[in-house]
C-alpha cells in the first residue's frame, strides 16, 4: 500500500543515513528504506524484522509484551499513524515540506 505513494517512495530513495542514530525516528526511516529496497529487488518474501524493531524503538507502545512474553495486539490504524508520523518527521521535500 505504501509503495503506491510516490512522495513517500521519492523521500525514501533520497534519504541518506549512514549509521545507526540515537534518534529512533531516523532509524525507523532507514529501516523502512531498506525494507522497500529489499521488496523492490526481489519477488521473494522479505522479513520486516528490522523495520518492526525500529518501530518498537520509536513508539514504545508497540513493544509492549503480554503474557508469556508475546507481543500485545495493537490497533492497525495507530500503527500506520505512528509509522507515517515517524517517516514524515524525517522525510522532507526540497522545499522543506514533509514528503509524507
Amino acid at each position: 500500500l505504501l509503495r503506491c505513494v510516490p512522495e513517500l517512495m521519492k523521500g525514501l530513495w533520497l534519504y541518506e543515513h549512514s549509521a545507526p542514530s540515537r534518534d529512533p525516528a531516523e532509524n525507523l526511516v532507514a529501516a523502512s528504506k531498506l525494507l522497500f529496497e529489499e521488496m523492490g529487488a526481489s519477488r521473494a518474501s522479505v522479513h520486516p524484522y528490522t523495520m518492526i524493531n525500529q518501530l518498537r524503538q520509536a513508539v514504545p507502545q508497540f513493544a509492549q509484551m503480554g503474557t508469556n512474553r508475546v507481543p500485545m495486539q495493537q490497533d492497525s490504524e495507530e500503527c500506520l499513524s505512528a509509522l507515517l508520523q515517524g517517516l514524515g518527521s524525517k522525510l522532507l521535500e526540497r522545499d522543506g515540506q514533509s514528503a509524507v
